[in-house]
């Protein structure tokens, strides 16, 4: 299948045809000017808002539970200070397999959802989960440091199964970056900093699931907030 996206003028382009975008966080403003395109249903609620100011450094922040699909290596979920500010960082490496801190207490089927996130060291690759019913079976939004790309996944029964990708963005490693989805109905929508980058429809999941935090276990990781809120069905 080949990987479409929706362009400024919204027609739909392919990724060989489509040429290298700058996404850094401090051009938020201007790309989304180019792009003007808001997520689906993005003015009907308010999000919730999920930050770790409050939380005590070095445990995991109250509201969230560790998934993972290697138990020999469950990875360190733990509050930690990141300049001036409390985030939630992933501080071990592993080897293999991915770990995800999840909430107790979401269960979303329709969803708007994301995050701001910076990689630290190992497989510098981190994203979003989704419509989480267990480690075995999500949705997830990848974004990699090292290929420069956005890939949406869906992990089924533990298989992991490529959606839609986002090849040759230019990113810059070392800065905050804002990841956000909307899946309403089978329709998936990913942006980068406020940039569409990855588009596709898949009904396999299509039950309520809980939302959090992506990674592979070979990388580490901080995050800075998670927002999300409900949106109504497809009519």
């Amino acid at each position: 299948m080949k990987a479409a996206f929706i362009s400024s003028s919204g027609g739909l382009c392919h990724t060989r045809t489509m040429p290298p975008l700058l996404l850094r966080a401090s051009g938020l403003a201007l790309l989304a000017a180019v792009f003007a395109i808001e997520p689906l249903h993005s003015r009907e609620t308010a999000s919730t808002v999920v930050t770790f100011g409050g939380s005590r450094v070095g445990g995991l922040p109250a509201g969230f539970r560790t998934l993972t699909s290697i138990e020999t290596e469950p990875g360190r979920w733990q509050a930690v200070v990141s300049g001036r500010d409390t985030v939630l960082g992933q501080t071990d490496l592993g080897r293999s397999g991915y770990r995800l801190p999840v909430r107790t207490d979401v269960s979303l089927a329709h969803v708007h959802m994301g995050v701001r996130l910076r990689t630290m060291a190992g497989d510098r690759a981190a994203g979003l989960a989704w419509r989480v019913q267990d480690v075995r079976n999500y949705y997830a939004a990848r974004l990699d440091f090292d290929t420069n790309e956005v890939v949406l996944y869906k992990f089924v029964r533990g298989s992991r199964v490529r959606l839609d990708r986002r090849t040759g963005l230019r990113l810059d490693p070392a800065a905050w970056h804002e990841l956000s989805v909307d899946h309403v109905g089978p329709r998936i929508r990913v942006w980068l900093n406020g940039v569409p980058v990855a588009d596709d429809e898949d009904e396999t999941l299509a039950e309520a699931g809980t939302v959090g935090f992506w990674m592979p276990g070979d990388g580490t990781a901080h995050f800075e907030r998670l927002w999300y809120r409900a949106l109504d069905a497809p009519r």
